[in-house]
């Protein structure tokens, strides 16, 4: 009789909750290597009735990729879920939004999701025209340094100890044409593009 009564409780509060709109917070998107985790809470006293994952790639048409069943949130507490997006699509805006319950849609977030092959590396813009980034795998962020050669093989730029996975460089340190690019990490690890600079 007492789960009978606990039962009705819930059903009374997910209703309510829906009625009066959940209230929700930290909704956020973060790329973990090549995946994508979606952050959110359930703020005290709201309940609904599962939470589904809608994915799009134009912010405009979604589809669920995944979703959270049964009873969610608390009456008592706040309550924080995480999902994780295997699949998004690399070198894309990734738009997400939740259905919280039967009809309550959060905001629409989204994240380019950045993912360069091993090896080698990406420029962007492309062709550089101003401020631009040469990105390259570096999921260690283990120290790195640039070469960047003309056409003519002679070096005309680099740059030691880089710890992140790109570099921010300005046009105004090349003349327009066509430069190769290494990066040689301190385990040896190598990138190798080219890069056109208009």
């Amino acid at each position: 009789m007492r789960n009978l009564y606990f039962l009705l409780f819930l059903l009374i509060s997910v209703v309510n909750s829906n009625a009066q709109g959940i209230s929700y917070s930290n909704f956020s998107l973060s790329q973990i290597e090549s995946n994508v985790s979606i952050s959110w809470a359930i703020d005290s006293g709201s309940i609904c009735d599962g939470v589904k994952l809608e994915h799009s790639l134009d912010g405009i048409n979604f589809t669920v990729i995944d979703e959270v069943i049964g009873v969610c949130g608390s009456s008592f507490e706040t309550k924080s879920y995480n999902l994780i997006d295997e699949v998004p699509e690399k070198n894309e805006d990734n738009f997400y939004r939740l259905l919280l319950g039967f009809s309550q849609r959060s905001q629409i977030l989204s994240l380019f999701v950045r993912f360069v092959i091993p090896g080698e590396i990406q420029v962007f813009p492309m062709p550089a025209v101003s401020d631009y980034r040469i990105y390259f795998s570096n999921p260690a962020n283990a120290l790195t340094d640039l070469k960047i050669y003309n056409e003519s093989g002679v070096l005309v730029f680099q740059k030691e100890a880089i710890s992140a996975d790109f570099i921010e460089l300005n046009k105004s340190v090349f003349v327009s044409g066509i430069y190769y690019v290494r990066f040689i990490s301190e385990n040896r690890a190598e990138s190798l593009g080219k890069m056109i600079i208009q």
